[in-house]
């Protein structure tokens, strides 16, 4: 039976949060990668202030273990309709240093500080306040079933002009104190009974919470709360005989589930003493 929450739509402003991250080859052919979203941090010193940074899977920035990616292009998209390519050094060590992971190497989220421009960039930036604590997971009775959707970058479309993320829908599939196999090994991770494939990482995935519960992302209907980072999806694999060949070939069709880095250790990233201390504060 199909409820009033699960048929809502999703407020359209969260698009606005997202963007698309290009391997930085040059401006003429950098290559799609991956997503990010764009978070904003009140500052602890001045209540005008607002700390802008850029969010995605760490995975992303390091497609090796050895290897960072030099630079990146965001495409943001404009007030005009059209969307620009912005160029963002990564230094991931020394003085000027501007990218931020996790003490635990196992979590695959990086946190980038950026500067859109708001006279030329059409962005939002999601409030720290609707990012999901540990605690949340217990006070909004998020369990295995509870509603989440992830947004992010289609690869099959792009958008020609500007930047068209596409929003799918699925259930939390499983939530476990246990670490689950990810892309730097073993960690603490959930699982989402939703498909997520190439250019998915990266994006945001958000709990969708009945009106009946406390606190969130209000936009009249269902609440949002930030569920964590899509870190990628689990395949399976299929062997395949030919009679052209003596030896099995296989595929790797995705399974349908995708594992999500939990929105508290974005928190902690963004809360530590090395980010607290690049802020100056």
């Amino acid at each position: 039976m199909t409820t009033a929450m699960q048929a809502s739509p999703i407020p359209l402003d969260i698009k606005k949060v997202v963007t698309f991250i290009y391997y930085p080859t040059n401006l003429s052919n950098a290559v799609p990668d991956g997503t990010g979203f764009l978070v904003g941090l009140n500052s602890a010193k001045d209540t005008n202030r607002i700390f802008p940074y850029l969010v995605t899977a760490k995975h992303v920035l390091r497609p090796s273990i050895n290897a960072w990616l030099p630079l990146i292009f965001l495409r943001l998209n404009c007030l005009d309709g059209t969307s620009d390519m912005v160029l963002v050094p990564l230094l991931t060590s020394g003085p000027i240093k501007n990218v931020f992971i996790h003490d635990d190497p196992t979590v695959d989220i990086a946190v980038v500080p950026v500067a859109p421009n708001r006279k030329i960039h059409d962005f939002l930036l999601l409030p720290t306040e609707f990012i999901t604590s540990e605690a949340d997971f217990k006070n909004l009775e998020i369990h295995e079933g509870s509603d989440v959707f992830f947004t992010g970058m289609f690869v099959q479309h792009l958008g020609e002009k500007r930047n068209t993320p596409i929003t799918r829908f699925g259930k939390v599939a499983l939530m476990t104190d246990e670490k689950i196999d990810g892309v730097f090994g073993k960690t603490d991770l959930y699982l989402m009974e939703a498909n997520a494939y190439g250019g998915n990482s990266g994006s945001p995935v958000f709990f969708q919470i009945g009106m009946e519960r406390e606190g969130g992302f209000v936009f009249g209907g269902p609440r949002f709360k930030l569920a964590g980072v899509m870190s990628g999806s689990y395949p399976d694999i299929e062997f395949i005989k030919t009679l052209s060949v003596s030896t099995n070939q296989y595929v790797t069709p995705n399974l349908g589930i995708s594992g999500v880095v939990p929105a508290y250790k974005l928190k902690e990233i963004l809360f530590s003493k090395e980010l607290q201390s690049f802020r100056g504060e």
